[in-house]
């Protein structure tokens, strides 16, 4: 499970600290519930956080840079995703790039968890 989601200059958020890390404990030890439920009016960001995920999980893949380049906060050169699975962090740059096709570069800090077949990617419709 996603324990932690760190985003600085991803969408709408200039930085957003998450540790879910205390409900999980608290679910496993049958003090809560097994749901992280993200609500918010349109335009909050829910998607983002949903999107910057799977980012950070496959970054190596090619077809990733598609959602990067609507992830990173307008008006800003870089922006950074990590995510916390248990005990193991994925963690990614994006920079803007004009030269690159989809104007912004994912720079992976480590192989991702895709990449060695440990985790579950949904894709969803934009």
């Amino acid at each position: 499970p996603v324990t932690a989601l760190v985003l600085k200059n991803i969408g709408p958020f200039d930085q957003l600290v998450s540790n879910i890390a205390a409900q999980y404990e608290a679910e496993r030890a049958g003090r809560g519930f097994p749901w992280t439920v993200i609500t918010g009016p349109n335009g909050s960001g829910k998607s983002v956080i949903l999107r910057a995920i799977a980012v950070a999980l496959a970054a190596h893949d090619d077809r990733i840079q598609r959602h990067a380049g609507s992830l990173l906060k307008i008006g800003q050169r870089s922006g950074q995703i990590t995510v916390t699975l248990g005990d193991r962090i994925c963690q990614v740059e994006l920079v803007r790039d004009d030269s690159s096709v989809d104007g912004v570069i994912v720079l992976p800090r480590q192989r991702s968890h895709h990449d060695v077949g440990t985790s579950l990617i949904l894709e969803f419709p934009a």
